[in-house]
């Protein structure tokens, strides 16, 4: 019988002896000699896929390489082992991670659809980061404020309850000013903590982080207090009252970098308002007083600004990737920075990748919504459901007939 393929010679058999088997394969190929069975086997078997030969030289597969040891490994690998994620779910977020979810683009270059725009708001092409948040369409945009929003209200609640800093006075940009949640005092800054007389004060009390928190001033103490009364206080105990600024921010899973240099600048100024320094854009003429002595802006904001710069800490934002990623930087903001007790850091980082992969389906179902309507109209079939209906049966098939057998039927 001719052969029908390579002969692969193995050494280092249990008797002293070369063994060879001749393994199925579509073409002819030089002897491979090994040294084990074990890890040499491993390297010397060329690997394949469904599609063809698998290559590491594609863009994702440089993106995450690169930025692998950026990541938290457990929101890498918790969208296969946390039992609150559906099979479903992990399966979209996946491939949202990998760029093969199914859009409007992909639709349209496999030939199902009239062109490559969002079928929401018809003005930019329907990419995945587009659809994870980047669409204007009303709807689109309010999952967008209150997936942010859920996310902004998982840290404070970890923060407030596994941490020093319970009870302490806190602002969070991320709830409607009339149902703040249990440690929320305001949803903006308030008056007494903005330097007083500045030019740009509305600008500023518009300018809120998503989490802001007083420590060493209670919320019990200012609320009967007036603002004058607050900065009093606040300048007796100067020494151990610190601001503590958070910033959270969703963005590419891949691209935690660029987010946390956005979320930095976007609050620069703040900060620098706060600890009594001239922001870089504030003007400084000097002017005259009747005693000769010449003042800046800057100079009357130092005076009435109750915190110096080293009173102020902007901690690295929190960055979420849209399809559940997590920066390594995050446990060591919640532990050491923050001062969050282990546990519930990690768990703290289980719900915030639980959270962003729930709402990739809700994304994705809301834009599949708007792609029937668009191009096939609203009863068209769910191509992804109908992927992984056919993938079960195929499975399931695959089963049975290894139990009983080609020629037996189900019973």
């Amino acid at each position: 019988m001719p052969s029908l393929g390579p002969s692969i010679v193995l050494t280092g058999s249990s008797h002293g002896t070369e063994e060879a088997f001749e393994p199925t394969c579509c073409h002819r190929q030089s002897p491979q000699y090994l040294s084990n069975l074990s890890e040499d086997i491993k390297r010397k078997v060329t690997p394949h896929h469904s599609g063809g030969l698998s290559t590491s030289n594609g863009l994702y597969a440089q993106l995450w390489h690169a930025a692998t040891n950026t990541l938290l490994p457990s929101s890498i690998s918790r969208i296969w082992t946390d039992a609150r994620i559906t099979w479903y779910q992990a399966t979209l977020a996946f491939k949202a991670r990998w760029g093969q979810l199914y859009t409007n683009k992909l639709a349209f270059r496999y030939g199902r659809a009239k062109d490559h725009l969002c079928p929401a708001c018809r003005t930019e092409p329907d990419s995945i980061g587009h659809l994870l948040g980047g669409c204007q369409e009303t709807t689109c945009k309010a999952m967008t404020i209150q997936r942010h929003n859920e996310g902004v209200r998982i840290c404070h609640k970890t923060i407030t309850r596994s941490s020093k800093f319970g009870g302490c006075y806190c602002v969070m940009d991320a709830c409607p000013s009339g149902n703040r949640p249990q440690g929320v005092d305001s949803t903006r800054l308030p008056a007494w903590l903005l330097p007083e007389n500045h030019p740009d004060l509305p600008e500023l009390a518009a300018l809120r982080p998503d989490i802001l928190i007083i420590e060493g001033l209670a919320s019990s103490e200012v609320q009967h207090l007036t603002d004058n009364e607050i900065r009093a206080l606040i300048e007796q105990r100067s020494k151990g009252v610190k601001i503590h600024i958070l910033e959270i921010g969703f963005c590419s899973d891949l691209r935690h970098g660029e987010r946390d240099e956005a979320k930095k600048q976007q609050h620069e100024r703040l900060c620098r308002i706060l600890s009594g320094r001239s922001p870089d854009n504030c003007p400084a003429t000097p002017s005259k007083h009747a005693h000769g002595r010449t003042t800046t802006p800057s100079d009357a904001m130092r005076r009435r600004t109750p915190l110096t710069a080293d009173r102020i800490l902007y901690h690295p934002p929190i960055t979420l990737g849209r399809a559940g990623t997590l920066p390594a930087s995050l446990m060591d903001t919640l532990k050491n920075k923050l001062k969050v007790t282990p546990s519930a850091a990690d768990e703290c980082a289980a719900q915030l990748t639980r959270h962003a992969v729930h709402y990739v389906e809700k994304f994705y179902l809301n834009r599949f919504a708007s792609m029937g309507q668009h191009n096939k109209g609203p009863n068209q079939p769910h191509p992804e459901k109908n992927q992984a209906i056919a993938t079960t049966l195929s499975l399931l098939s695959w089963q049975v007939t290894s139990c009983f057998g080609d020629k037996r039927s189900l019973p």
